[in-house]
């Protein structure tokens, strides 16, 4: 909008204006449109961080749910002595029809 009102302007008022005022003013038109588009692109980007930061604050300090760690059964010390996996007749595919 600030273009077209600039564009707009300099077409009425080129009796009282010169081609080169009026370039210049398209000129800052295009840029203070440009310079925007950035700051409204910088604050949603910051806006993005800050929620990232409070998801880690809020799990943070979230307390750890009831049951999820068995003190009382820890794995022998040696373990795993060894390792391995064992795959028989297993057929895998993303869905039906593909391979």
């Amino acid at each position: 909008l600030v273009t077209l009102a600039c564009a707009l302007g300099g077409v009425f008022l080129r009796e009282s204006m010169g081609a080169s005022s009026v370039g210049l003013l398209l000129s800052y038109a295009l840029n203070l449109s440009f310079a925007l588009i950035m700051v409204t692109r910088l604050s949603s980007q910051t806006e993005n961080s800050f929620n990232a930061v409070e998801r880690v604050l809020h799990y943070g300090a979230t307390e750890p749910e009831a049951g999820g760690l068995d003190k009382g059964a820890a794995p022998p010390a040696g373990w795993p002595a060894e390792g391995g996996l064992e795959f028989r007749d297993v057929c895998v595919r993303y869905r039906p029809g593909l391979p």
